[in-house]
């Protein structure tokens, strides 16, 4: 099956005739021919030829990966493995963006692994959330991370280490209400004014 999608998408790049080897025999394919592979219980795999859209389980794939399983409640995707994988963060989606190149992160979602020991014991899962901007022309990205939820399911916004079910550091401080919308904030944005009770903007 490696040896399938590899060439499959080798040749969704290309219109003249090419072949596709499944083992040690060829099979010609049209010019211009979309690209499918069929198991006997009807699993597919299709490239369509014009837009370079791939499908799984579909032949009129809508996006540039469209994953379909019917009317089933499933898992499509899977990542990681038996083994351990090692500390750090691990980027699941990475969307680019930039003023010339377009090849700048703007934003991520990750996994943070970790260890309860130090390399060994349980393993940790943090999903972590990074937005950003593509800097100026060709400049670096600014994408740094803005939420988590921890292996425990606390929510920081602003924390690497939320403490409690919802935890935001960073709230903009105002001694009033006027004093916050003079500012720039707007009805239902949070401050508080330096005495730790969170106000809500009317």
């Amino acid at each position: 099956m490696k040896k399938i999608l590899i060439t499959a998408l080798v040749l969704a790049g290309f219109s003249a005739t090419a072949q596709v080897k499944v083992g040690a025999n060829p099979t010609t394919l049209a010019t211009d021919a979309n690209f499918q592979v069929e198991a006997t219980d009807g699993t597919q795999f299709f490239i369509n030829k014009p837009n370079g859209n791939v499908g799984i389980g579909t032949t009129t794939p809508d996006t540039k990966l469209h994953l379909f399983n019917g009317n089933v409640a499933s898992n499509f995707v899977t990542l990681g493995g038996t083994q351990r994988v090692a500390d750090g963060l691990n980027k699941l989606l990475i969307f680019n963006h930039g003023y010339w190149t377009g090849n700048r992160e703007v934003a991520s979602i990750g996994v943070l692994t970790s260890s309860s020991a130090g390399g060994s014991g349980t393993g940790l899962g943090n999903l972590v959330f990074n937005t950003g901007t593509s800097g100026d022309g060709d400049g670096g990205s600014t994408s740094t991370e803005r939420m988590r939820i921890d292996q425990g399911g606390n929510v920081g916004i602003g924390t690497l280490l939320p403490t409690s079910k919802l935890q935001v550091v960073g709230l903009p401080v105002h001694a009033s209400n006027a004093a916050a919308i003079t500012a720039g904030l707007t009805a239902g944005a949070f401050y508080h004014a330096g005495d730790g009770i969170v106000r809500v903007v009317f």
